[in-house]
């Protein structure tokens, strides 16, 4: 342990699970400037320098100076420190994230102190403390013991004991959020996509599809809805140019504890092939099911909008069908539904979500329903997201000799995230 600074468990803790990734850090890169002795002022070497600061990101940019600067502390070397470290400091500035801007600051801290220059060292540390606060407090741990550890090494060991406390008073209120309830009340998360296709030849075809996700969480109450619209233009049509399709599904529950709940879903799909028609331009299709029912979460994530969950529930489902101008299907049915949702389950970088059911009438299992809807979210940037879903759904029994009883639909492209 440092000397002077208290162990706690924490600190034992996360030490185990970071020095050996500062260490594996330390040989393969703060290392590298030693090797660069006989190089440096070379003409070459000074064009590549330039092209490399010049196309980088900022993340890069300021490696290579960070490499530059430490270079240039050991030993003599024709460019001036002062300028590399301003240099430096602006390109850490400019990286957008703040846990990689907090790594560079405590780099460049170091790197200051150990080459007796202790006040920078304390300015450079001001700025990781900055970039630490904008940093997520779920993911503040393990950056915490690096920015204690760094004040101890510059000897303030008043402000490293500051630190580790702060650190293992996030990891008791983690804890603490594995066994709470009621859940802390958040605000409504939504995402959007939007997209638009059109041709023409001797017809025009124009398709423009719209799909929105909300979720809100109360201490003891939540809501999501899923829906997905469509509308296409087709000049070729012989009754209705546009043609509207669209599936919906909303779910609310009221948790009785942190496992146990009871629910209300409600699902909704228009023109929809699957469950009525053909997608022919006169037909018309209307199906509307309502579940109630008791639901147990089999696991909850970190946060209480990311769970797994079953749910048993029975209700009225009312569908209509007119084909051919004809009305075909106009009734109530008493339906029972067994019922999967996912959602925001991690899966390495991406973010899964599910709904899964499969409903039946409760006097006959001639007409089974399947619905299964999945949704896998990759990050790009922190509002946008590359979103893929498949749809699929089945019913044992067509409306109408020859019609589908299976759609599947795969679906692809951006959605932004508010």
């Amino acid at each position: 342990m440092i000397s002077g600074v208290t162990s706690t468990p924490w600190v034992a803790s996360m030490l185990q699970r970071v020095v050996p990734a500062l260490m594996g850090a330390a040989v393969a890169g703060w290392m590298a400037p030693a090797t660069w002795a006989s190089a440096i002022g070379s003409a070459s070497l000074e064009h590549l320098l330039s092209r490399s600061l010049a196309e980088a990101d900022p993340e890069l940019r300021s490696q290579l100076l960070l490499d530059l600067l430490e270079f240039c502390l050991r030993q003599r070397c024709p460019r001036d420190g002062a300028t590399l470290q301003r240099d430096a400091e602006t390109a850490v500035t400019a990286i957008q994230a703040p846990d990689r801007r907090l790594e560079q600051w405590l780099r460049l801290a170091l790197l200051l102190q150990r080459h007796g220059e202790p006040d920078r060292a304390r300015q450079a540390l001001q700025q990781a403390n900055q970039s630490l606060r904008a940093v997520p407090t779920a993911r503040r741990e393990a950056l915490l013991l690096r920015l204690g550890l760094a004040y101890a090494e510059l000897g303030d060991q008043e402000r490293a004991e500051q630190v580790f406390a702060e650190g293992e008073q996030l990891m008791q209120l983690a804890e603490a959020r594995k066994t709470a309830f009621p859940f802390p009340e958040q605000k409504l998360e939504g995402k959007v996509g939007l997209a638009v296709s059109a041709a023409t030849y001797d017809d025009t075809t124009i398709s423009a599809v719209a799909n929105f996700d909300l979720y809100k969480q109360w201490p003891r109450d939540d809501f999501e809805a899923n829906l997905f619209a469509s509308i296409n233009y087709d000049s070729s049509r012989d009754f209705n140019l546009t043609w509207p399709v669209s599936q919906g599904f909303l779910a609310y529950r009221h948790r009785l504890d942190r496992r146990q709940f009871l629910f209300v879903d409600q699902l909704v799909a228009v023109n929809d092939s699957t469950f009525s028609t053909q997608n022919d331009d006169d037909d018309i299709s209307v199906l509307s099911g309502t579940l109630l029912g008791y639901g147990y979460t089999i696991w909850q994530g970190p946060e209480p909008g990311s769970f797994q969950a079953v749910q048993l529930g029975i209700g009225p489902r009312y569908e209509y069908a007119e084909i051919d101008l004809n009305r075909r299907r106009d009734q109530v049915d008493t339906t029972v539904a067994l019922v999967y949702r996912s959602r925001e389950v991690p899966i390495g970088a991406a973010k899964w979500s599910q709904v899964f059911a499969v409903a039946t009438p409760v006097d006959t299992f001639d007409e089974a329903f399947f619905w299964s809807s999945t949704r896998l979210d990759w990050p790009i940037t922190k509002r946008w997201m590359w979103t893929n879903r498949l749809s699929v759904r089945y019913r044992s029994r067509p409306l109408e000799p020859g019609f589908e009883r299976l759609n599947v639909i795969l679906s692809t492209g951006l959605t932004y995230s508010f």
